[in-house]
């Protein structure tokens, strides 16, 4: 993509609803235009043990335009220089999730950790969910499903994969 190609845009509003009643919360936002993600802040101040994980609740609810979600990412810096990342990331926002932002974090290191209620903790992508044209259960009746789906591979796609079952680390 060059610079003159316009972005990929959504269809609809991202919203962030924001308490009026806690100060200190605060909307998820870019630091530059070009940026993937909003920054998530903490909205109140929390200490991290060693090895440990924290559930945070940034009081902050989202609304999301149709056909996308949002992802809660670790932020690099924050896994960088403190080891701290997202526990389940990339967490899934589903478009009709109408909750709060609540962001599982967990240190690896063996720093006890204090975070305040403006630290960036996390950060939000809008990423589109792409349906398939219809879903199929087969049943490998006394089959591997491996062998079963390799079949069905050749049979739907008219080649055989070059992958197939391999998995775990055999691309390399």
């Amino acid at each position: 993509m060059s610079e003159k190609d316009p972005p990929l845009t959504a269809t609809g509003t991202l919203y962030f609803v924001v308490p009026d009643n806690l100060p200190n919360a605060k909307a998820p936002q870019k630091s530059s235009p070009e940026d993937s993600g909003y920054d998530v802040y903490a909205n109140q101040a929390f200490e991290l043990k060693p090895h440990s994980m924290v559930f945070v609740d940034t009081k902050v609810a989202v609304v999301l335009p149709r056909g996308f979600e949002l992802q809660v990412r670790s932020r690099s810096g924050l896994a960088a220089k403190k080891g701290v990342f997202v526990l389940n990331s990339p967490g899934t926002i589903d478009q009709h999730y109408t909750g709060t932002v609540g962001v599982v974090l967990f240190n690896t290191s063996a720093n006890h950790l204090t975070f305040s209620a403006d630290d960036r903790i996390a950060q939000l992508v809008l990423a589109p969910v792409c349906e398939p044209a219809g879903v199929e259960v087969v049943v490998a009746q006394g089959q591997s499903p491996a062998l079963m789906a390799a079949a069905i591979s050749e049979t739907v796609k008219g080649q055989a994969s070059s992958r197939g079952a391999k998995g775990f680390g055999s691309s390399g």
